[in-house]
């Protein structure tokens, strides 16, 4: 009688919990945006003749259901942290973490990609600065992954390779290596980016293998609210808020930063405390991804001029370097086709720095 009553009641617990979970799926507010994911949700697909017959609508409406699916945050955790504690697994959808300092995976070396990636730099040199009297620098920044992940055993891409095809291939370009000034602790723990405050030998190395020197002195400030990165919402474990530092001085305060975009030149925030609480929070350096940014320093007596094609490790360097130049321009090409350019650039004898991270030459596609 006992086993008879406990199976009735474990198909009533069941029943409930499908029955809840169908009603919870029905009337919960389909949600648009995933921030720990950083990427759009799936939403309900439409019901028709084309779609069952093609196929589509059932992988669709598998997606919508992964996606919106109720307490999909906390099943996510939970997911997660038995595939690591219980399951014995090293890394969480890519993400490993070695003394305190996430990862992701990133491997092999996409030779194709990464020749793109050259070709798209060729390009550009082809068609604004050959034949012109322009100093051309080329540097690499190495992604976490390089100072963590194959000393530890993890898989990662052929360093060695990629840093010597990008410095025999451009030719025209002074390769400047930064390898040596940087490590694991000078990067965001929870995030793929570096912090400003470690990046004064970077700046330092960029400076004067350019021509010029580093004199500034900056104080350190701290922007209010908390940074948890990119890889602490992937991972889907919970993860310590970071700090996000930044150095200023009066020459910095002085400075004038102009973003252009669709509405035309709209002046803009060396650090943008808008951008604080958001999704990104790393977007308060120079507001973060955009097509084209100037920093003009009225303070500067040096005559130079700096262009940078750049991701956004850039962001939260380009201030560092703007004690040596009147005006630097920073160009994303992610955002701008590099084919348009001279539209809105004049490429005459300005100092010319092609900046970008191992991740993005390994991941190109991207760049126009």
């Amino acid at each position: 009688m006992k086993e008879k009553r406990a199976a009735v009641y474990l198909i009533l617990m069941m029943a409930a919990l499908i029955y809840g979970i169908g009603f919870l799926c029905m009337v919960k507010e389909e949600d648009k945006y995933s921030y720990s994911e950083r990427r759009l949700l799936a939403q309900r697909p439409e019901l028709t003749i084309p779609a069952l017959t093609e196929g589509s609508f059932t992988e669709r409406f598998e997606n919508y259901g992964r996606d919106q699916f109720p307490f999909r945050e906390a099943f996510r955790r939970l997911k997660e942290g038995m595939n690591l504690k219980l399951l014995g697994r090293l890394d969480n959808n890519g993400i490993y973490t070695i003394d305190g300092q996430m990862g992701k995976l990133d491997y092999p070396l996409h030779l194709e990609q990464l020749e793109y990636a050259l070709g798209r730099i060729d390009s550009i040199y082809e068609q604004y600065l050959k034949g012109k009297e322009m100093k051309i620098y080329l540097a690499v920044i190495p992604d976490k992954n390089y100072y963590l992940a194959d000393n530890e055993g993890y898989p990662a891409m052929d360093y060695e390779a990629l840093f010597s095809r990008a410095k025999e291939h451009a030719s025209y370009a002074t390769f400047i290596e930064l390898r040596e000034e940087l490590s694991a602790e000078d990067y965001y723990r929870t995030d793929t980016h570096w912090k400003q405050e470690k990046l004064l030998p970077v700046a330092k190395k960029l400076l004067t293998s350019m021509g010029g020197a580093q004199d500034a002195r900056y104080r350190q400030e701290t922007a209010t609210g908390e940074f948890l990165g990119v890889y602490a919402g992937q991972s889907a474990l919970f993860q310590e808020s970071e700090e996000i530092n930044y150095l200023i001085n009066e020459e910095l305060e002085a400075c004038r930063v102009t973003v252009y975009g669709e509405d035309g030149a709209v002046e803009s925030r060396m650090y943008d405390e808008n951008a604080l609480g958001g999704e990104d929070a790393y977007l308060f350096f120079l507001s973060g991804t955009q097509a084209l940014i100037t920093i003009e320093n009225p303070q500067a007596d040096s005559g130079r001029e700096l262009i940078i094609f750049r991701d956004s490790f850039a962001a939260s360097l380009a201030p560092l370097l703007a004690e040596d130049y009147q005006k630097i321009t920073l160009v994303d090409i992610r955002y701008i086709n590099s084919t348009v350019l001279g539209e809105y650039l004049t490429f005459s004898g300005q100092d010319v720095l092609f900046l970008y991270s191992s991740l993005l030459l390994n991941n190109s596609l991207g760049m126009k």
